[in-house]
């Protein structure tokens, strides 16, 4: 039980980090570490929305199979936080059933987990992810 604890907390928290990453991405890119990074057509978003598409056309249709619907998080760093995001809340779902026993527990479970998602997005929003410059 306390491993299932342990684990449900990482994924909650890694949730919270990718959030975090998405709202930098969206909200403060040219504050953030990401600016730096080599690849920029994959994280500038000014950029990066063009990789779903041939050519970064619209018009011209996908890159590839589902790169605009189920595969969309290889395609830049908005999608892939999204996704990962995502992996982390739905692995952790089946978790909570360890945990929940009546509906007194599911309320705390619910305010507990935003806490601990909340400390992931405050950390990366907030702090790992930004530049003094």
């Amino acid at each position: 039980m306390g491993l299932m604890i342990v684990i449900l907390c990482l994924l909650l928290i890694l949730g919270g980090f990718f959030e975090g990453v998405m709202d930098t991405l969206q909200f403060h890119y040219d504050k953030s570490v990401f600016r730096g990074f080599k690849k920029q057509l994959f994280w500038n978003p000014e950029k990066s929305w063009r990789n779903k598409y041939k050519d970064g056309d619209f018009l011209k249709g996908p890159r590839f199979p589902f790169s605009t619907s189920a595969l969309v998080g290889l395609t830049d760093g908005w999608h892939m936080a999204k996704t990962l995001r995502n992996l982390c809340l739905f692995i952790s779902l089946p978790l909570t059933g360890f945990l929940i026993h009546d509906v007194n527990d599911a309320i705390t479970f619910i305010l507990i987990a935003r806490a601990i998602f909340g400390i992931g997005f405050w950390a990366s929003y907030n702090k790992l992810l930004v530049t003094n410059e």
